[in-house]
């Protein structure tokens, strides 16, 4: 076949494929030709600019090209990123990443699996903003303790049952508080079947949903004085940044643990080894914990913000 033929028949099946939106079966029996041959056509149509596909987003919502960058740059498997409009509210930004999250996350949600959730107010949105589909039977477990003076409906024990209303299927909660004094008698506590078999749940968890916090005043556990001021310099000598399930880590993601205390929830590296692990976070004062949290792998899918996003992509 020569160059002439060549091209007018790319012509042709370009215009047979996109325009009139003919099968590459339809247009491989209607010249003649095989499918291989109809899909290499195609292929060298595009390579070679007879066809150009433009993707128009009327309302400029998503950044593809961002997606991907920061995507390859931390090796995620999956990202989605928000516009954020600069005069949002700390709450009215995380009330719009948590909505994105529920339509991100009822797209993989399916019948048998196990899912983990942490806390935080970003992960309450997202619950809120969740479909109701009771065809699908799942296992939810809280990935740690609750906390009384933050507000119920932020803690993981909260979140597990709310998430689980969306859906049918079984709970599995932490009846503890989230952070004790790591004495003899919280070794003894632990020792409780009960509490044993949801961190044994924990190790077969299809999908952890996680919120990031920063350590910085923004904080919550700073905040609501949950550590001593002592505590608190400690942190800092140590270079914490941020924090998934109370758990603080470095700008590399390197745990900087608390010798005096224990979180009763999944450890960092048990963390790590779930398929899916979706931090879901935004906002300027997270930025550090965000970025810490992908240096260490703590996550391997993020949904968060624009102006986030690009932050992420600096040195």
């Amino acid at each position: 076949m020569d160059d002439k033929i060549k091209n007018i028949l790319k012509v042709r099946i370009a215009y047979m494929f996109y325009e009139k939106g003919l099968t590459k079966r339809e247009i491989s029996k209607r010249l003649h030709i095989s499918r291989p041959t109809v899909l290499k056509l195609l292929k060298e149509a595009k390579d070679e600019g007879i066809v150009r596909i433009e993707i128009i987003d009327k309302n400029k919502n998503i950044d593809f090209d961002l997606e991907e960058k920061v995507k390859d740059k931390y090796g995620l498997k999956d990202i989605k990123i928000i516009k954020n409009d600069l005069n949002l509210s700390n709450e009215k930004l995380k009330m719009k990443i948590g909505n994105e999250a529920a339509f991100y996350c009822e797209r993989y949600i399916k019948s048998h699996n196990k899912i983990g959730i942490s806390w935080g107010a970003t992960l309450k949105y997202m619950i809120n903003n969740l479909k109701e589909n009771k065809s699908i039977n799942i296992e939810v477990v809280s990935l740690l303790g609750g906390f009384n003076n933050m507000g119920e409906e932020v803690s993981a024990t909260i979140l597990c049952g709310k998430l689980l209303s969306r859906y049918k299927g079984k709970e599995y909660i932490l009846f503890s508080p989230a952070i004790l004094e790591n004495n003899k008698y919280t070794e003894l506590f632990l020792l409780n079947n009960e509490i044993k078999y949801v961190f044994e749940k924990m190790k077969y968890l299809d999908i952890a949903l996680v919120g990031i916090g920063p350590y910085n005043s923004k904080s919550a556990l700073i905040k609501n004085n949950i550590f001593s001021n002592k505590e608190i310099q400690e942190l800092n000598n140590r270079g914490a940044v941020g924090n998934i399930c109370c758990h603080f880590y470095d700008k590399d993601g390197k745990e900087t643990r608390l010798e005096n205390r224990k979180v009763v929830g999944i450890n960092l590296e048990d963390l790590k080894k779930i398929k899916r692990v979706i931090g879901i976070a935004g906002g300027f004062e997270k930025i550090g914990a965000i970025k810490g949290a992908l240096n260490g792998n703590l996550i391997n899918e993020l949904i968060t913000d624009d102006i986030t996003a690009k932050e992420l992509l600096k040195n």
